[in-house]
């Protein structure tokens, strides 16, 4: 079988750019794309420095809000998507602790204060996702160990791949790509 992709974007949204300034620019883009926004916003950020050539406006800090967007989303389907799907109870609850922390790490102002975001969410994310340290669930490289950690770990993310394999659907997805 052969496998097509189409992307169902909406380029007709980008007319809705002609003619506007920068500065509208980035606030239309950011309310067009509510779906990684942030992502977006730094995308259209990039394109207008080069255009205007300009230096991007914080590139670091930016990469960091496109990095908070994207651990917000994963933690969602873990949380709400992944259980409701598999077993009718999402665990919002889990949620409290992490949720208040992405934003602040939105709203600091300094490395300082960045840093010690980062810290308390790490803490978080090893209790409550991995239960054990995030480097350490990181170095897990062979699908043996994978299967280990989802056989003796309690948490959402560990029940939700459990709940999958289970139900055989371990390889739903699995694809080779045509060169």
């Amino acid at each position: 079988d052969r496998v097509r992709i189409h992307s169902s974007r909406p380029l007709e949204a980008t007319r809705l750019l002609d003619g506007k300034r920068p500065e509208e620019a980035r606030e239309l883009i950011r309310l067009l794309f509510t779906l990684c926004g942030e992502a977006q916003s730094r995308a259209a950020e990039a394109a207008l420095a080069q255009a205007e050539g300009r230096p991007e406006r914080n590139p670091r800090h930016g990469a960091l809000l496109v990095l908070m967007e994207n651990a917000r989303e994963h933690l969602l389907r873990v949380f709400i998507d992944g259980p409701r799907l598999l077993d009718g109870n999402d665990q919002t609850r889990q949620l409290q602790p992490i949720m208040p922390l992405l934003d602040s790490l939105r709203q600091a102002e300094n490395d300082d204060e960045r840093s010690d975001c980062i810290d308390q969410l790490d803490r978080q994310l090893a209790e409550r996702v991995f239960a054990m340290p995030t480097g350490q669930w990181l170095d897990i490289t062979g699908i043996d160990e994978l299967e280990r950690w989802i056989e003796r770990c309690e948490t959402p993310a560990a029940t939700n791949l459990h709940q999958l394999c289970r139900q055989g659907w371990a390889a739903q997805g699995h694809q080779s790509l045509a060169a």
